[in-house]
């Protein structure tokens, strides 16, 4: 749905109109999370140290430029809860009080249809509201928690309705879909290791994702950070990390969620605003004290040095030349691209001469194709098939030369071998960005495979 609408935007270029939304979603949480420490009671130096860690986070900086929607689902939640807290805050003039009713309204209507991953702690949010508002018996305002928290299920419901469970049997059947049974290893009824494990899981990832190299030297400030957060938010926010982790879990162990990285992007500003107090907390302690000043304020610098380190890494993968690295991959950016290759292809290749597009190559030739190489055979990456006997296929079709497109992300030990066997010869005609061009001439066998890979 937001692919169809960000395309309608013919005055930019198709690339970029598809990256505004997630580049959007990246700028305003770099900007909501000060707001969210001042509001929770944290420290002027605690919301500037978490504004310098949220620019810097590399998985926040990769998601800001890909039209997927985890950086939707950190920007909804932050989004909510920053409006929750600005209506339960203080009274304000009507007139912004309705305009803050109105915003929050939306966001939880619209959020289900773009974002799943916001549920989790958007309905922790609201649970946390609902409840501290009729402890302090302000009816009204929780008569308006109660209609937005109303509107906000049956937004869910409906889209539950007409666009999830319509797809259910096809990802619960796909072949590349493992459930929580094979993840967490039970067989019926998940036990205790099986919510130990996905607990470990829950807390771990973020931690190590969003502080590459520093997560388990960061992992006590962190704990710094809540233990010494002002009252009365720090039982806010333990409350609201125990009640996330729950629902979070729960949808695991039932198999409707996954616990990974990127699925748990939307956890890593709780984790940098934590490390960004704890960070503020030594340095307020450490005025008046000469023997602790050095040491307690160079954690704070640290923290800077680091955010620096992160996003300058970001940039120079950026910018710098192709690297394939899986270790990497959501860290940074794999920069293949099958454009330079598609054109090459349909410019130099004869119009009878058979094309074929790898895996990875052919899902991305749906986007670069615009009506070229009409004749090409394409593989998918979510396709199950056994490549070699497809290959081979594909190789019987070829006459004097046929060509062979495919990404440095493609994993293809057993191309050469099968191109021997068939008594092509082959040699490397173009590579860029990560894409390459083989092409394959028909020969004698006693002279195949003298081709250069």
């Amino acid at each position: 749905m937001l692919a169809k609408l960000v395309s309608a935007a013919d005055f930019l270029p198709l690339e970029i109109s598809l990256r505004l939304p997630s580049l959007l979603a990246g700028m305003l949480i770099v900007a909501l999370v000060p707001a969210l420490v001042r509001l929770l009671g944290g420290s002027r130096l605690a919301a500037v140290l978490g504004v310098w860690l949220a620019a810097g986070c590399q998985p926040l900086i990769y998601y800001s430029r890909e039209l997927k929607h985890y950086s939707l689902d950190t920007l909804a939640w932050l989004l909510g809860a920053y409006l929750l807290l600005l209506i339960l805050a203080r009274e304000r003039h009507r007139p912004r009080r309705r305009a803050l009713w109105g915003g929050l309204a939306l966001t939880l209507t619209v959020a289900p249809w773009f974002t799943f991953g916001s549920l989790f702690p958007l309905n922790a949010t609201l649970a946390i509201a609902l409840f501290v508002t009729w402890r302090k018996g302000h009816n009204q305002r929780l008569w308006g928690l109660a209609a937005c928290t109303a509107l906000h299920l049956c937004s869910f419901a409906l889209v539950l309705k007409t666009s999830v469970l319509t797809k259910v049997h096809y990802v619960t059947t796909h072949p590349f879909t493992l459930g929580s049974k094979e993840y967490f290893q039970y067989e019926k009824v998940p036990g205790l290791d099986q919510v130990a494990l996905a607990l470990a899981w829950f807390f771990k990832i973020p931690i190590s994702y969003a502080f590459p190299f520093a997560g388990l030297w960061l992992t006590p400030l962190l704990l710094l950070g809540l233990w010494s957060w002002p009252r009365p938010f720090r039982a806010v926010l333990s409350w609201f990390i125990a009640l996330t982790a729950l629902l979070t879990i729960s949808a695991a162990l039932i198999n409707h969620y996954v616990l990974m990285q990127r699925t748990l992007l939307f956890l890593i500003p709780v984790y940098l605003v934590l490390a960004a107090q704890g960070g503020a907390w030594l340095w307020g302690r450490a005025q008046g004290k000469p023997a602790l000043s050095y040491p307690a304020r160079s954690v704070a610098v640290v923290l800077v040095m680091l955010s620096l380190t992160w996003g300058g890494l970001s940039m120079m993968a950026r910018m710098g030349m192709y690297k394939n690295s899986r270790q990497s991959h959501f860290f940074y950016d794999e920069k293949d691209c099958v454009e330079p290759a598609l054109s090459f292809v349909a410019q130099t290749a004869s119009p009878n001469e058979p094309v074929l597009f790898t895996r990875y190559a052919g899902t991305q030739f749906l986007f670069y194709s615009k009506g070229r190489l009409p004749r090409a055979n394409l593989w998918y990456h979510t396709d199950l098939f056994d490549e070699p006997a497809e290959f081979a296929k594909w190789l019987n079709s070829v006459g004097p030369r046929g060509w062979l497109v495919f990404l440095d992300n493609d994993h293809l030990p057993w191309q050469a071998g099968a191109i021997r066997e068939q008594g092509f010869t082959w040699r490397k005609v173009f590579a860029g960005r990560g894409s390459n061009v083989w092409l394959l001439e028909r020969g004698n066998r006693g002279n195949a495979g003298a081709g250069q890979s």
